[in-house]
């Protein structure tokens, strides 16, 4: 091959790539444009939240893995896949619907499927699947995994309690509490792992993608490193509650615990790393030292007929939100006037109501009422357009603290409002020195639902219907003694409350 050839393809082949890469700009610039409120919120996570701050490195390390094997594309140039709009409109679909029901992870994870979409409409099929992998990776951008907390918890809380009993320290857990003589102890969600088990996830795909060939290889390393993040969870907090009781609480190492729990996952990372590095795969040949394509090349009119695919089919879904369900002024409903029944009003403690963003409720009463020395707390939220950004969903995590107060237990239940039994969601959240029973209630399209995805879908109808008010209602008690009584006092409340005032305003 003389060197006119090689001159040839190497100009091709820059030319190619500077075509799409110019192409994929405009279009990365047009989805941060089109969707930036789903991309701001994925980035304020980011900033924000600890157990989310890998996702900063994640645009980082695909343009490095891309970089790394730069040479294995020598022999590719990029040849548009039309197809790949099919995938831009499918899940422009699920953004809508996401959006609708105000499920913001869903939205997402819409948008990084559009964007997947748009790197295979704009780069072809040969070169996507050569990059796979680190195109892949963009899924993590997605701040997710919140769904996996309680597990972890529980699965941390019975790792530390079996640990603790091996080690012959008296020993006694339940759910997410774990005492022992020195005191007691709860498996709250910071210290549930879901950090540790996302940052393994990032450095063992990138380790196994730099140091291994084989597809199976690199699954196996993977899942490894993932299994021994979770049980490094686990070893972890045993020992701080070992070395706690073992010095009778002198060493301040709970109060440290964040600290001291990354430096021990890093040696533990370090040394899963250095094992792994010993099984390490030879690099597979490179393609080429200069670029050497064979194929005709493609017309500049093209790639622009690729990009201008792309580019409709991002606008679609954007402008069908906008255009269909606009955000439209209406006016806001009255503040709901809250009434003890049978029960007695008492000053409202200020450590259970928290303030609501006004993004969240349009209008919040709040109630504390009393009975025998029990008392009970009542907060009712009415919003209009409640489907937008995840308005109603989760909204009973707003409607009182929950600030250090991790879940302990969740179940669907049944309820007495009105003289009929409604569906409930019913929390039971505590610390080791107290626990509290919540109760929640959602009214929207006319009737009481299911909290959940039942919730959601009738959300979702009342949004396409035009029927657009929502109320959510939130019961709470101190729960002393773990047992009946405080489910049995807030049915006792909720069974002499009349709620039909309050949702004959949300039609």
């Amino acid at each position: 091959m003389n060197d006119t050839h090689f001159d040839a393809d190497a100009r091709l082949w820059r030319f190619s790539w500077l075509m799409v890469c110019g192409g994929l700009s405009v279009a990365i610039g047009f989805i941060i444009a089109s969707f930036w409120s789903d991309v701001a919120g994925a980035a304020h996570l980011w900033w924000n939240i600890h157990t989310y701050n890998y996702c900063l490195l994640i645009t980082p390390l695909a343009l490095t893995l891309i970089w790394i094997n730069r040479d294995h594309l020598y022999d590719l140039i990029p040849r548009p896949a039309l197809q790949g709009a099919a995938i831009i409109l499918g899940a422009g679909g699920v953004w809508i619907f996401s959006t609708l029901s105000g499920v913001a992870e869903a939205s997402q994870f819409a948008v990084v499927a559009m964007l997947q979409g748009t790197l295979l409409t704009l780069f072809g099929w040969r070169v996507y699947r050569r990059l796979w992998l680190p195109f892949s990776f963009l899924w993590l951008l997605v701040p997710s995994g919140e769904f996996l907390v309680p597990l972890l918890q529980f699965a941390t809380a019975f790792g530390v309690g079996h640990l603790l009993e091996l080690s012959g320290t008296p020993t006694y857990y339940e759910n997410l509490t774990i005492l022992v003589p020195s005191g007691s102890y709860v498996v709250a969600p910071g210290c549930s792992g879901l950090s540790f088990l996302l940052s393994a996830l990032v450095v063992g795909v990138t380790f196994a993608d730099m140091f291994y060939v084989n597809r199976i290889k690199k699954l196996l390393f993977v899942m490894a490193l993932l299994a021994l993040s979770v049980a490094g969870n686990v070893l972890r907090v045993f020992l701080i509650i070992l070395i706690a009781h073992l010095t009778n609480n002198v060493l301040d190492i709970v109060d440290d615990h964040l600290l001291y729990g990354w430096g021990f996952f890093s040696l533990l990372l370090l040394g899963a790393l250095w094992v792994g590095y010993r099984f390490h795969e030879p690099p597979p040949r490179r393609a080429a030292s200069r670029p050497m394509l064979s194929g005709r090349p493609l017309a500049t009119s093209t790639y622009a007929l690729a990009l201008a695919l792309t580019v409709v089919c991002l606008a679609v879904p954007a402008a069908a939100v906008r255009t269909l369900w606009p955000d439209a002024e209406t006016a806001l409903p009255a503040s709901p006037i809250l009434s003890c029944g049978a029960f007695s009003a008492s000053p409202i403690n200020p450590h259970w109501v928290q303030p609501v963003q006004q993004a969240k409720a349009d209008r919040i009463a709040a109630i504390d009422c009393e009975r025998n020395g029990r008392t009970v707390h009542l907060v009712v939220a009415i919003l209009d357009r409640p489907v937008r950004r995840g308005r109603l969903m989760g909204i009973e995590r707003w409607l009182i603290s929950r600030e250090q107060w991790p879940q302990l237990a969740t179940q669907l239940i049944k309820t007495r409002v009105d003289g009929r039994e409604v569906p409930a969601l019913s929390e039971l959240i505590g610390r080791s020195d107290a626990h509290r029973l919540l109760w929640s209630l959602f009214w929207t399209g006319g009737d009481w639902r299911t909290p959940g995805l039942a919730t959601g879908l009738a959300d979702l109808r009342s949004e396409l219907t035009g029927r657009r008010r929502a109320v959510a209602v939130v019961v709470g008690a101190e729960d002393f003694n773990g047992g009946p009584e405080a489910a049995a006092l807030l049915q006792d409340f909720l069974s002499g409350l009349s709620l039909k005032s309050l949702v004959a305003s949300a039609p």
